[in-house]
């Protein structure tokens, strides 16, 4: 008989515990799942420029998600509209505001890099990816 396929979310250890998926799995869940999407061609990702500080993702598919982040005084807010649960693994908002409003956060870049999960159009990401620290650099001299 066939197995059911677990879940990220449905981890156990030895002694039959349920155990919170790491963050580091999380991401590379995400990756696997945007990469998948991009091979069936349901998503694409969007990055632009919104006036001088705030960015927007849009991944287009079934079911459609957008998300926003907006960079002032040191932090990033996250917003996001329909957050389907079968996405909610790589961008899962509790995850993610904890990942963001780390005490003492000095490496924006890996923030960036988890959001993007390095997909999409690599080159409009790259460009982009500089405007945000350049803003994110000037906002804490």
């Amino acid at each position: 008989m066939r197995q059911k396929h677990k879940t990220i979310h449905e981890k156990t250890t030895r002694d039959g515990s349920t155990q919170d998926p790491t963050e580091k799995e999380l991401i590379k869940e995400a990756r696997k799942m945007f990469s998948r999407m991009k091979r069936r061609k349901t998503v694409k990702m969007v990055a632009e420029k919104i006036g001088d500080v705030a960015i927007r993702f849009d991944l287009i598919g079934t079911p459609e998600v957008r998300f926003t982040i907006t960079m002032g005084n040191n932090e990033l807010k996250f917003s996001t509209d329909r957050m389907p649960p079968d996405l909610a693994v790589g961008i899962h908002k509790e995850w993610f505001i904890k990942l963001v409003n780390q005490p003492n956060h000095t490496n924006p870049k890996i923030i960036m890099d988890n959001i993007c999960l390095r997909k999409g159009n690599v080159r409009d990401f790259k460009r982009f990816k500089s405007v945000c620290l350049k803003t994110l650099v000037k906002q804490r001299r």
